[in-house]
């Protein structure tokens, strides 16, 4: 029997399409692993990488099967998702022969800056991706999340303003209003675009729109002020910025009890530059380093103007910054996320050190990539008023 037993379960009416699909080589290599039960239509994944090996066709059935000589494509999480049936897959397969077909993958990524995983009646909850881009992981959301929801992954830097926050920001807020022209809004931040999705808060309200919710997970702007992160802010340069940060996910990734081995050495193999990491796993953290070198210089600006009392300064006008912010704000905290990381945080990450009243939401036995569970889902979904009685 082929490879594909052991991946897929297909109904009879999809089996002219699983064997049609044996015909197209690919590497399906994906960087956060899914929930198997979160992908529809039988199409089911095993572990984090899929390999989809062609078989060369034999008329004579009692012969020897040799494997043929085949290129292999990295197929992104984003690929996978636009196309999660086995029909849909099979459709997308030929436009993915080489660097031609590569070059196909990226421009069909970038065609959709907003991805609609839920969809339903109300005000869209719209998720902006950590640092890496990726938005695999909102997909947990999609079996509990009840409403519209949408993320925006960044898919390709040659498509993505990615020169600084205000280039960014902006280009999502524009990439939002043209599908959604008028609020309300209802906002999250995963991860490092916590800065991210206060930026965007501010620039719907300072266009007089109304931002319903911001919501924060596992992580929060405040984290900053902290004196040991501040400190490291105002002397480190932009290069060991990002190699800390890189080397903070490696770590966040090792305590999530949701991610495997595996995950961990890929990502780690990628930002370490070694020869066998994955394309999508080095794309991604091209992503990273190039969304965590311009929020560095973001937070690094508050700074600017600050003499006698830098540190004091920078504290006060970056949460002021925070506090002026108009939107109810909820902070989720994943128990072993970020506030069980080496470097050490505050149990509610700051949220208690600014002007401005957080609703914190604790969230035990997950970690910081897969904190995106039922609970979550339940607490994202709610009005601010409501959530606090979960």
């Amino acid at each position: 029997m082929p490879i594909f037993q052991e991946l897929f379960e297909p109904c009879s009416t999809q089996q002219a399409d699983l064997n049609n699909m044996m015909h197209h080589p690919c590497i399906m290599d994906l960087i956060d692993p899914i929930d198997p039960a979160d992908v529809p239509d039988n199409l089911r994944i095993e572990r984090h990488a899929i390999w989809l090996q062609r078989l060369p066709h034999s008329e004579n059935k009692g012969s020897s099967r040799r494997h043929a000589r085949v290129s292999f494509v990295a197929i992104d999480m984003f690929g996978l998702t636009s196309h999660p049936t086995i029909r849909m897959f099979t459709e997308f397969l030929p436009n993915l022969k080489g660097a031609a077909g590569q070059a196909m993958g990226q421009k069909d990524s970038s065609a959709q800056p907003i991805v609609e995983i839920c969809s339903g009646p109300g005000t869209p909850l719209i998720i902006l991706p950590g640092s890496s881009g990726s938005i695999a992981r909102f997909y947990g959301l999609r079996r509990h999340f009840r409403g519209p929801l949408w993320a925006i992954p960044i898919t390709d830097p040659k498509t993505t303003p990615l020169e600084s926050v205000t280039a960014l920001v902006g280009f999502w807020k524009d990439r939002i209003r043209e599908k959604r022209p008028r609020g309300p809004y209802r906002l999250a931040g995963f991860s490092s675009s916590a800065v991210l999705a206060v930026v965007l808060a501010k620039l719907l309200e300072d266009e007089g729109e109304e931002v319903e919710q911001l919501n924060f997970i596992d992580n929060f702007p405040a984290m900053w002020i902290r004196e040991e992160a501040a400190g490291f802010l105002r002397r480190a340069t932009a290069a060991e910025h990002i190699d800390f940060i890189a080397k903070y996910v490696v770590d966040l990734l090792r305590s999530d009890p949701s991610v495997s081995a595996d995950s961990v050495a890929t990502y780690d193999a990628a930002f370490r530059g070694l020869p066998d990491a994955s394309a999508a796993s080095r794309r991604e953290v091209q992503i990273s380093n190039l969304v965590t070198g311009i929020i560095v210089q973001f937070l690094k600006d508050f700074y600017s103007g600050t003499t006698t009392t830098p540190y004091g300064a920078f504290a006060e006008r970056l949460t002021g910054w925070l506090s002026s912010v108009k939107a109810p704000l909820v902070l989720l905290v994943a128990e072993h996320g970020v506030v069980a990381s080496p470097g050490g945080a505050w149990p509610d990450l700051g949220a208690s050190r600014i002007r401005k009243p957080v609703t914190v939401h604790y969230v035990k036995g997950v970690g910081h990539f897969g904190i995106f569970n039922e609970k979550v889902a339940r607490i994202l979904e709610l009005p601010t008023k409501f959530s606090a009685k979960l």
